[in-house]
């Protein structure tokens, strides 16, 4: 699924939606379809709530709301009903990292990385690839940013859990031999 790298700051639970009806097509269980449409109609009262608090200031503000922290946990406990472990690629690289920088800081990477921690903390078997060119943080697990990075202070510090993989295209040869 598509999914717009606002979402994070601007509807958080909207990208726990989206994410949810992607987990969805995976199970067949009667269960985990009633949860989910109980799920959507606590992310349609989170977004009224939100859509009341007052606009502007920080930017990730609404991921301290209690009623996004419930939205969280419900998610939580989807993650928990499937019973196995759930891994999300998200393919969001440059487009999170092309938003404007507001106070130093791009807010939809944070929002995203706030998001995953705390589901993360939560306890569901949760792992996450982020895939792309760009680098969401300027250290890692093993690996530091070099110089060609060019993002400077906007992208978070050091994201210790982060480990970097570089996957580079096959030359002529190694296409071939896969293709034979």
């Amino acid at each position: 699924a598509h999914l717009s790298p606002n979402l994070p700051v601007r509807r958080p639970a909207q990208l726990l939606l989206e994410l949810a009806e992607e987990l969805r097509a995976y199970s067949e269980s009667e269960r985990v379809d009633t949860y989910f449409e109980e799920f959507q109609l606590r992310v349609q009262a989170v977004h009224e709530d939100l859509s009341r608090g007052p606009v502007g200031g920080d930017p990730v503000a609404n991921l301290e709301s209690e009623s996004f922290a419930e939205i969280l946990r419900a998610f939580a406990d989807l993650l928990r009903l499937l019973d196995r472990p759930v891994l999300f690629i998200l393919d969001t690289c440059e487009e999170l990292s092309k938003l404007p920088a507001v106070g130093g800081r791009i807010p939809a990477i944070d929002a995203t990385f706030a998001i995953l921690e705390r589901l993360h903390d939560a306890g569901p078997q949760l792992r996450v690839v982020f895939a792309g060119r760009r680098l969401l943080a300027r250290s890692g697990h093993g690996w530091t940013q070099g110089e060609e990075g060019g993002q400077g202070a906007a992208i978070p510090e050091e994201k210790p859990y982060l480990r970097l993989h570089q996957i580079r295209g096959f030359d002529r040869v190694e296409a071939v031999r896969y293709l034979e």
